[in-house]
């Protein structure tokens, strides 16, 4: 085995697979399907994550409940602005707004910057026990 196909194979054993706790993101039912689950257990909220990546998640799960509907802008997405901004390709305050707005516009009325304070990982919090984010469901 090559040197690299060696590398690339200890990274995926050690880091792991997402695919064994990430749902397929092309699949919307079943993230429509776990939020049912998750009302269904008495959940408070949602949490929608990677936000950017399912916006039209956000949109239909405020269409389908009443419950509140956050969005987690992940470090990758916080990244991609940040580095844009060092580099002079963008106004970081500016698209920062713009980016929260189309959270809020989707339907999301909790949102979450990666970077900006201390933030919990993996699942969110509820009364009664834990939920499912929507993106990274954790196990």
């Amino acid at each position: 085995m090559n040197k690299i196909l060696s590398i690339i194979l200890s990274y995926i054993l050690i880091v792991g697979d997402r695919r064994t706790y990430q749902m397929d993101p092309g699949n919307a039912r079943e993230a429509l399907k776990e939020v049912e689950l998750d009302i269904a257990e008495g959940a408070d909220m949602l949490m929608v994550k990677p936000a950017l990546s399912y916006m039209d998640i956000i949109w239909r799960l405020k269409e389908m409940t009443h419950l509140p509907v956050a969005a987690y802008n992940v470090s990758g997405e916080y990244s991609m602005i940040k580095a844009a901004a060092l580099n002079g390709w963008i106004d970081e305050k500016k698209v920062t707004l713009e980016t929260l707005t189309s959270f809020k516009r989707a339907g999301a009325g909790v949102g979450r910057e990666k970077g900006k304070g201390k933030s919990k990982r993996g699942r969110v919090r509820r009364e009664g026990g834990m939920g499912r984010e929507i993106g990274e469901t954790g196990k």
